[in-house]
This record gives structure tokens, C-alpha cells and sequence, in this order.
């Protein structure tokens, strides 16, 4: 079994920011059998981690990714992976300042709107997977700051109950808060009159 050398940490550095500079040389400590240079095989590597992290912010931003077409966003990415190489192990925390890249990248001014169309990607990507929190309830819904809100949040609720009973879905919390609204609001009318 071959022998694990101890390398300074000089050398993880270089092997680390080699990957994402393609202009550096293979770091010295990388060698393949029997001692030989393996430029050839850090090259490669370096290749499997930049087209990973590109499918990684493709996933991350998939309408971006639409909007600009395959070649474009292979490029942005490519340049944002080499200005911002990953500083945590983590995949889902790589890409967060994608959204600003694009709006600083030179080839994207002419899309304005693209930096927004990834923060609100991201913000759903976040949403998506923070911790589950406990829904409103039907007093929460239902409290009221003006004595117009009642009746016209519970219009606003029958509305969407009605949209949403044609498609066959439930239904029942909508209406007990509806109904709460209602009496909420004919309360506060005789307490008016």
C-alpha cells in the first residue's frame, strides 16, 4: 500500500486556487504513478469540479438558465466560479452573490431585470428549505385592524374557495375562516349602529 505523505497546508492552498484558475500551473505535490507529472489529470479534474458547480447554480437558477440560453449561462457561471470559487462544502450555499455577479457582469447589462429574476430564484430556494414554522391560525386570519377588513377579506376568501372548489381541492379551512370573518363583521356593524 503506498505511503501517505504529510503535505504543508501551502500546498492545499495551491491545489484549491489551482482548480479554479485555469492559468495556474498543476501544483507541484499533485503526481501521478510512479512519480510522474499529472498535469493531464489535475486538468481533468479541474474540469469535473467547474462543470459541477455550473450544474449546481443551474439548478439553483433554472429560469435564468431559460431565459438566457445554455451557452450564455454555461459562460456567466463559468466566469462567477472563477471570481467566486465555493468557500463553504456545502452545494446549496454556493451561488448566494450569483444574483449580484449577474447584475455587475458586463455581458448581462443588457438584461436588467436577470439579477432580479435570480434573487427571487434564490429567495425561493431558501423558502423552500427553512425550517417548516407553525401555519396561522383561523384567529390570526381573521383578526382585524379597520372595521372594512372583515368583509372584505371574507369576499377575498370566497372568491378563492370558489376558484379552488372547481378544481376539486379542500376547501373547509377557507370556509370556517370566512365564516368567522362574516360574524366578525356584522359584530363590528352593530356595535356602529
Amino acid at each position: 500500500m503506498p505511503r501517505l505523505e504529510r503535505h504543508p497546508e501551502s500546498t492545499y492552498t495551491a491545489f484549491a486556487t489551482g482548480l479554479f484558475d485555469p492559468s495556474r500551473d498543476t501544483p507541484s505535490a499533485v503526481a501521478g504513478p510512479q512519480g510522474h507529472a499529472a498535469a493531464k489529470r489535475y486538468n481533468v479534474y479541474r474540469n469535473n469540479v467547474t462543470v459541477s458547480l455550473i450544474e449546481t447554480l443551474a439548478a439553483i437558477y433554472p429560469a435564468v438558465q431559460r431565459i438566457t440560453g445554455a451557452d450564455f449561462f454555461r459562460a456567466m457561471a463559468r466566469s462567477h466560479i472563477r471570481a467566486t470559487p465555493p468557500t463553504s462544502p456545502l452545494l446549496f450555499d454556493y451561488g448566494r452573490d450569483f444574483p449580484a455577479f449577474i447584475q455587475q457582469w458586463e455581458y448581462a447589462q443588457s438584461m436588467p431585470w436577470l439579477a432580479d429574476t435570480a434573487r427571487l430564484e434564490r429567495a425561493w430556494l431558501d423558502a423552500y428549505h427553512a425550517a417548516d414554522v407553525e401555519p396561522l391560525s383561523s384567529d390570526a386570519l381573521a383578526a382585524t385592524r379597520e372595521s372594512w377588513e372583515p368583509q372584505t377579506t371574507a369576499r377575498n376568501l370566497r372568491l378563492i374557495r370558489e376558484a379552488r372548489a372547481r378544481r376539486n381541492e379542500a376547501t373547509d379551512w377557507i370556509k370556517a375562516i370566512e365564516d368567522r370573518l362574516v360574524t366578525k363583521a356584522s359584530t363590528l356593524a352593530q356595535t356602529r349602529a
